[in-house]
């Protein structure tokens, strides 16, 4: 019954696998070759040590049976040879000897099987069987790296492609965002250059501050989209370079009311300033627009040396502090921002509170400073 179960077993999995048989010439084993012929499709024999290993180069053998004793090239000469060539190869050797030093030699060689003469069936099928499913196993595992290589390469030239339409969507959506952000510039440039015009048939002071007032507003926002326009990343701003264009711009917009004062501009706006998100820029841009304006209308007398300053930078519990002050006159004692009912206070409270859902605190005791945490 072991015999019969041994041989259904083997037919299993002797399917497309080569065998290398060598034997002693002066004593071929016609009952080993037999047995193999039966069970594998591709038998090749050889009849000394030589010759096998000869065939062994030529072709390929995925089991090789080999006697121990032979002339020319005994089977362990032969069988280092063959491992020198490919060491997982495996050799199953047939002698009559078991003596010590027998055993040495063949585990010294790392042979894959050992048997015993005369030759039993179930010994020579179980260790064929062992060959065998070795190799099915080493074949299916080698096919799954091929499969799993080839669903890789697959995957891979997919991600590729689809990389490649994303970046060249990215590319068309890149330039139709520069082209938004350079139309709305142009747009907001228009409506300030209408209102200068507009502003030049006013005869009205206070009229006329309010159209100045709303033109640079618009011309504030104008340069963030003309800053956008020009960077690389179109979703951040160097808010640094911004405020030092914008209090730059404001400084010449505003020189009618200065009252022939003296005014510099300092600005101390750390690292934080660099590449801020653009939904915290245009607020900001707003605020500083407001302070700014104020402080160069009404905030110093004729002759005096005055100065605003601006600082920006992140403390140490990762809010942002933005700070607006100047040296000049100060705010009337009864000062109360949220009573105001001007335009830019109210614009001022609606941004800080609402848009960058901060605070701010008021100092007049020397000057007037705005101190904004969000």
């Amino acid at each position: 019954m072991e015999l019969i179960d041994m041989v259904r077993r083997l037919k299993k999995v002797s399917k497309d696998i080569t065998v290398l048989l060598v034997e002693d010439e002066e004593i071929p084993s016609k009952a080993l070759l037999d047995i193999l012929s039966k069970y594998f499709d591709n038998v090749t024999c050889a009849f000394n040590g030589r010759e096998g290993l000869d065939k062994y180069k030529s072709g390929r053998h995925d089991i090789v049976i080999t006697d121990m004793d032979m002339p020319v090239m005994n089977g362990i000469v032969m069988t280092r040879r063959i491992k020198e060539i490919n060491n997982e190869q495996i050799v199953i050797v047939v002698s009559a000897y078991d003596d010590s030093r027998s055993l040495r030699d063949l585990i010294n060689t790392n042979v894959s099987g050992f048997i015993l003469k005369p030759v039993e069936a179930v010994n020579l099928l179980d260790a064929l069987y062992t060959a065998c499913k070795r190799i099915v196993n080493e074949r299916q595992i080698e096919q799954w790296h091929k499969d799993i290589e080839d669903i890789v390469r697959q995957r891979t030239l997919q991600l590729y492609e689809a990389n490649e339409s994303l970046s060249a969507s990215l590319k068309d959506n890149t330039v139709l965002l520069k082209e938004v952000h350079h139309r709305v510039r142009n747009n907001l440039q228009i409506i300030s250059s209408l209102l200068s015009l507009q502003a030049e048939k006013i005869a009205d002071q206070h009229l006329l501050g309010i159209f100045m007032d709303s033109q640079q507003r618009i011309r504030s926002m104008a340069l963030i989209h003309e800053k956008l326009y020009q960077s690389a990343d179109m979703s951040k701003l160097d808010f640094a370079q911004y405020v030092e264009e914008l209090t730059a711009e404001l400084l010449e917009s505003y020189c009618s009311y200065n009252n022939n004062a003296d005014i510099r501009l300092e600005l101390d706006l750390d690292s934080s300033a660099k590449m801020l998100n653009i939904d915290m820029v245009v607020p900001c841009a707003l605020v500083i627009c407001e302070l700014v304006s104020n402080s160069l209308k009404y905030a110093f007398s004729s002759g005096q040396e005055g100065c605003i300053w601006i600082i920006f930078d992140k403390n140490a519990d990762g809010n942002f502090e933005l700070i607006i002050g100047d040296n000049g006159i100060g705010l009337p004692k009864d000062f109360d921002i949220k009573k105001l009912n001007t335009l830019g206070m109210n614009l001022v409270c609606d941004l800080i509170t609402r848009k960058l859902r901060g605070e701010f605190e008021i100092d007049s005791s020397n000057g007037t400073t705005f101190k904004i945490l969000f």
